[in-house]
């Protein structure tokens, strides 16, 4: 039993290393290309997701720097899909 919980322990520990050593990285950009029957014109569409907004996870500094990233692109139009901050915001203190 013991030796099973250790070895939980250290699963569990390894995949948080891991998320947390995957969120720091650099985004990467990747392009598709879709073909709309009806669009007159090419439309480019950066879409942005996860950015987990806070102190430790996104500071602004780094949030500041994908912003430019995306702006570099030229998009017409940018989707923000999903897990805009973590944490509490109710525990937060303004900036």
């Amino acid at each position: 039993m013991r030796r099973a919980l250790l070895l939980l322990f250290f699963v569990a520990a390894a995949t948080f290393g891991f998320g947390v050593w995957g969120a720091q990285q650099t985004p990467v950009v990747v392009r598709y290309t879709l073909v709309m029957p009806g669009l007159s014109a090419p439309l480019r569409i950066v879409q942005l997701s996860d950015s987990h907004a806070s102190r430790i996870d996104m500071p602004r500094e780094r949030l500041a720097a994908i912003v430019a990233q995306a702006n570099a692109l030229r998009p017409d139009m940018i989707v923000l899909t999903g897990d805009y901050v973590s944490g509490n915001p109710d525990h937060w203190t303004p900036a």
